[in-house]
This record gives structure tokens, C-alpha cells and sequence, in this order.
């Protein structure tokens, strides 16, 4: 159906304007940038007005702490540059604080070491068996900060709690409780006015000191007596910890999450200060005190340097002995010896066949302390030829060997496989021996006896005998085969006089 165009003018004519404006809202709604735009200009405000800022923070604290992690993750460079100027001051400032806490513990420790109290403490050590630097700490500490708690003023809740180890104060919330019913308790008791606080609570040999705030309690369990800078110093961690967490503390539900850093700003209570024994001494005294610290440190290092050159002369000795057992060891020849960062280092030579040198590094405790680094080679030494000898040519342990020169003189009694093939013209001889001395060597007569029944299976029971010297005879009844006849005849010319063939 065509259109009026009437109609048509008169509808642009009465809703133009209108029509304008919706095509405006669509493509603002529908267009992201705009949108974003829109957003931006009202999400400060809006997060501004929304009343619960506590669960706010709940919802905000997750996507953060993921966008943080993958922003390490992908150039941790670019973040730690960022964080550089915040976190690196407080890094270097608790740095500090400890090595100078570390320092003048040493530094009283040193002083002390040689004053007369010491011989008093070293004697109750002795009595106690407690370990001598305990008791001399314990001696000269002033006070010590154990534990800091901060509880809710109204609601007796545990905020946040930090001590100097990790197994103490196990259960703080009823440490907290126990606190501020104490207080309600004085407080009523004794009719006292808000204003009117109890500040400090005994407890054995430790003190807890409690600074009080608008919003929150300060504890500080404290062994020793606090000095008044002290006292001043958990004031000033009250005050900054209201001026820090001052909306936070007044609507204190139980969630110590919403305290960000409040740990940091706890550990600032947490000190120790230690205290010279007995009275001042006059600067008399104290130059004669220097003095002998100066002569006992002195001593102490003589007497580690000479204990240093003691012990690198006995080590030097110990690997001075292996060299010479190392060299008296046939197969073994040491050239060398160097000492390293780790111990030390022996160079030489040694034979396959030679005794490894493990017992001698066990006996003289060089085991993990010296690295033995040997090149192969071929002694001649006669020890060690013949245990070359017996290896190669496998001659049996029934068997005795002696080198006399060059020739190998073997005796007693063998199995005759290995006396034939001992035998042979052709014998490979292994180096340092180039002769076989088998005079003084004799058959196994039941190997002798397992061969003959080899060669003639049909011999009959009775015409193989054994002689009391250690000889085999064996009596023929009819002449064998060709091929047995040879063997015999070659059997019995190698073996002889320990084998004899008779016929009938």
C-alpha cells in the first residue's frame, strides 16, 4: 500500500523532534564508547553514596587482587618500579631497626663477656644448665615487648594482635576478653569515671601496659619494667592507628580485613632496651675495662688463628702420610697433591689391577676431604703382574704363583682343562711374564677321570684307578678306534707321569 505523502509530512511536522531525540538515545545506548563515557561520569559519586563501604570493599578486593597478580605476572619490572618509592623505605627503615638491635645485642654481649658478673652468670649456668646467653640476657635486659594487642573499646573484640614468636598468645580473643572485663570491673567497682582508666595490669613477671584511645585499647605485654619513652611510643602508635583506621574502628564489626597494614603499624610497639649491670663506672674503670676487651679479643683471635694454622698443619700432615702410603701401594704411583676450596686434590697413576686406595682415605678420615685423581697405566711391579697374570690367564685359586724374573712359576694341583690349554705353544702371556713354569703343577685326578670317560665312553667299571701319589691309570682291554688312540697318546704324553695307559 503506497504511503500518503501527506500524511508523511504532517507526522515529520508533529514528531521530528521527538523522533530525534529517540534516534539520539539509541545510538547512545547502543554505542559502547558513549556508554563508557556515561559510566565514568557518574561511577565516582555512585560509589560514593553506596551505604555499606565495608562490603564494597569485600566485592572490590578479589578482581584487585587478581588484576595485581596478572600485572606481575606479565611485566613485574613495570609494577615493582611503581611500588619502589613506597615499599622500599619501609624495607631499608625495618633493615635498619634490626641490625641495630642485632648490633648492640652483640655489642653488649661483648662488653660483658669479660666483666666479673659473667664468671657469677657462667657459675649459675653451670647450676641451672641453662645455656650462658640466656641468663646474661636475662641479666641485662630492661624490658622486652612479647605481645601487642589492640582491642574494640566497646566491644571487647580482638582488632589485631602481633607478638615477637610465633607460638605465643595462641588464643588472643580471650586474652582481649579477659582485658576489658578487668577494666569493667575496676571500673565499676570502684565507681570510677569514664575518663578514669586503668593503664597498667601485673601478671607474674610480665606487665601488660594499656594506652587507651576513642575507639580502641592498646595492650602491650611487656617482661621487665617499660621505660617513659616507651610508654610515649605506644601513644604515638594509638594515635596513628585512630588517624589511620578512624571510620574503620567506629564500625568495627569483627572483620580485621578492613584494616589494611595494621600489623605494620602494631610491630612499631613491638622493642627491647637493654641495661649495663650494677653502676657506672668511672671513665677510670672504663678504660681498663676497654683494655681487657681489647687484650681478650685479642687473645680470641691468636687463639683462633693459631687454632686455623693447627688444624691446616694437621690436615696438611694427614695428606702428607696418604702420599706416602699411596706411594708404597704397588700399582700406585701419587705425583701430586693440591690443595682446594673443598679439601684437596691428589694427581698420579694406577694400575687396573692395583688394591684401590679406599682404606687408606678411611683410615686417615680423608674420605669426603680428598679427590683422587688417577690416569691409568701398566706397572710392572711384581705384585701386581701377578695378580695381571692370574686375572688374564684365570688360573685357578687351588694354584700358587710366584714371579721369579719374567717367568711365572705356578704349583699344585689344577683342573686338566686349564693345564692343557695352559700348555699350548701359542700361549697369549700378559705383560711383565713371558714364561710358564708348570713343573710344580699336578692334575686333578677326577677332572683327569671325567675326560678319559669322555674320550672312551665303554670302558668298563674298574679299569680306571687312582694311585695314592695322585696318579690315574688306566688299562685297556682291546685297542680303540683311530681317532681315541690319538687321543689318548696326546693325553697321556701332556699329562705324564700323572697319567698312565696300559693294554692288555
Amino acid at each position: 500500500m503506497r504511503a500518503n505523502p501527506d500524511l508523511e509530512r504532517l507526522r515529520q511536522l508533529l514528531f521530528s523532534a521527538e523522533q530525534q531525540a529517540l534516534e539520539r538515545l539509541r545510538q547512545r545506548i547502543e554505542t559502547p564508547e558513549r556508554r563508557a563515557e556515561d559510566i565514568a561520569d557518574v561511577l565516582t559519586e555512585a560509589l560514593q553514596r553506596i551505604p555499606d563501604q565495608e562490603h564494597l570493599s569485600r566485592v572490590i578486593a578479589r578482581p584487585a587482587a587478581e588484576a595485581i597478580r596478572v600485572s606481575i605476572q606479565r611485566d613485574s619490572e613495570h609494577v615493582a618500579g611503581i611500588l619502589y618509592p613506597a615499599v622500599l623505605p619501609a624495607i631499608r627503615k625495618s633493615i635498619e631497626q634490626t641490625m641495630q638491635g642485632f648490633m648492640e645485642s652483640i655489642d653488649l654481649l661483648i662488653k660483658q663477656q669479660f666483666s666479673l658478673d659473667s664468671l657469677k652468670w657462667r657459675f649459675e649456668s653451670l647450676r641451672t644448665g641453662v645455656p650462658f646467653h640466656e641468663i646474661m640476657l636475662r641479666h641485662l635486659l630492661r624490658y622486652q615487648v612479647e605481645q601487642v594487642f589492640l582491642i574494640h573499646r566497646h566491644s571487647g573484640l580482638l582488632i589485631g594482635h602481633v607478638s615477637i614468636t610465633e607460638g605465643e598468645g595462641k588464643d588472643q580473643d580471650a586474652v582481649s576478653g579477659m582485658l576489658s572485663a578487668i577494666e569493667s570491673f575496676v571500673r565499676e567497682s570502684f565507681g570510677a569515671d569514664d575518663d578514669d582508666h586503668l593503664n597498667r595490669v601485673t601478671v607474674g613477671d610480665r606487665i601488660v601496659y594499656l594506652e587507651h584511645g576513642p575507639q580502641a585499647l592498646l595492650a602491650s605485654v611487656v617482661r621487665g619494667v617499660a621505660t617513659p619513652a616507651y610508654r610515649e611510643k605506644l601513644t604515638e602508635v594509638n594515635e596513628d592507628i585512630h588517624a589511620a583506621f578512624s571510620q574503620q574502628l567506629e564500625n568495627f564489626s569483627g572483620n580485621a580485613d578492613v584494616l589494611p597494614g595494621l600489623d605494620s603499624l602494631l610491630k612499631q610497639a613491638i622493642g627491647r632496651e637493654f641495661q649495663l649491670s650494677g653502676k657506672k663506672k668511672k671513665d677510670k674503670h672504663d678504660k681498663k675495662s676497654k683494655v681487657r676487651m681489647l687484650l681478650g679479643g685479642g687473645i680470641i683471635i691468636l687463639a683462633l688463628a693459631a687454632g686455623y694454622l693447627a688444624h691446616g698443619y694437621w690436615q696438611s700432615g694427614r695428606v702428607h702420610r696418604l702420599m706416602e702410603a699411596l706411594t708404597e701401594r704397588p700399582g700406585i704411583v701419587a705425583t701430586q697433591s693440591l690443595q682446594t676450596d673443598d679439601g684437596w686434590r691428589i694427581a698420579g697413576l694406577q694400575d687396573a689391577d692395583a688394591i684401590a686406595p679406599d682404606d687408606l682415605l678411611n683410615r686417615l678420615g680423608l674420605a669426603d676431604r680428598v679427590d683422587l685423581q688417577f690416569e691409568p697405566y701398566l706397572s710392572l711391579a711384581p705384585e701386581i703382574v701377578v695378580r695381571r697374570a692370574r686375572r688374564v690367564l684365570n688360573i685357578p685359586a687351588t694354584m700358587a704363583s710366584k714371579l721369579e724374573g719374567k717367568t711365572l712359576a705356578l704349583s699344585g694341583v689344577a683342573p686338566v682343562e686349564w693345564l692343557l690349554s695352559a700348555r699350548r705353544e701359542n700361549l697369549p702371556l700378559p705383560i711383565g711374564v713371558e714364561r710358564l713354569d708348570l713343573s710344580h703343577t699336578r692334575p686333578d685326578p677326577g677332572s683327569v677321570e671325567k675326560m678319559l670317560a669322555s674320550i672312551l665312553p665303554d670302558l668298563p667299571e674298574g679299569a680306571i684307578t687312582r694311585g695314592k701319589d695322585g696318579t690315574v691309570a688306566v688299562k685297556l682291554e682291546k685297542t680303540p678306534a683311530a681317532p681315541q688312540a690319538e687321543a689318548l697318546t696326546r693325553l697321556g704324553r701332556m699329562l705324564a707321569p700323572y697319567l698312565k695307559i696300559t693294554s692288555q
